[in-house]
């Protein structure tokens, strides 16, 4: 799901989510003991309509399209790939918990999270170092997406792009036409207590 997906691609994703998560829940709540508690935590989006946001894929497709560009990638595999990714609202989240039906919401939240991992004192150094802050920002980015995506690329195209993948993600992230690394990210921490 991305910005650029058409309306059903959203619907199926979205359907799909709703009956996993419903299945998840189900299974779950055969394991755990009356009053037990569970907590979950994944990438969300800020509100309901997901064609406002940028989850960090659009750099993904562009990196690709780089490794096209530079023949070590086929447009056809490209063409073919999917990332099953689902980035919930809270709203759905919550609706979905409470149809399933086997917990009860404790307390729901929506985080930022802060895709620029280098804190004020180490931006101050590395500026006086003569370091691009941009491009180590952009390193951080594009190892936090490697860390989520990579078992789903190597699956599809093999582990031999996998570098070169991500240092071009990299560069992207740090190219402030391209990157969407200063859009903020949020996810969902949800802790419920079965019924």
């Amino acid at each position: 799901m991305g910005k650029s997906s058409p309306p059903n691609v959203v619907k199926a994703y979205a359907q799909q989510f709703r009956k996993d998560l419903t299945n998840f829940l189900s299974m779950r709540s055969k394991e755990i003991i009356p009053q037990g508690r569970m907590v979950l935590t994944f990438t969300a989006r800020k509100n309901p309509n997901p064609s406002n946001e940028d989850y960090g894929l659009e750099l993904v497709a562009i990196s690709l399209l780089d490794l096209v560009a530079q023949g070590v990638v086929k447009e056809a595999d490209v063409d073919s790939f999917n990332l099953p990714l689902y980035a919930p609202c809270k709203e759905e989240v919550a609706e979905i918990v409470e149809r399933e039906g086997s917990f009860e919401i404790e307390e729901l939240r929506v985080f930022k999270v802060d895709v620029n991992c280098l804190n004020r004192d180490e931006q101050l150094r590395n500026t006086d170092l003569g370091f691009n802050i941009n491009m180590q920002m952009g390193k951080n980015y594009a190892n936090a997406m490697r860390a989520v995506l990579e078992p789903m690329i190597c699956s599809h195209f093999g582990d031999a792009i996998i570098d070169e993948l991500f240092i071009r993600f990299a560069e992207n992230a740090a190219n402030p036409p391209k990157n969407s690394m200063h859009q903020s990210k949020v996810n969902i921490v949800v802790s419920m207590a079965k019924k």
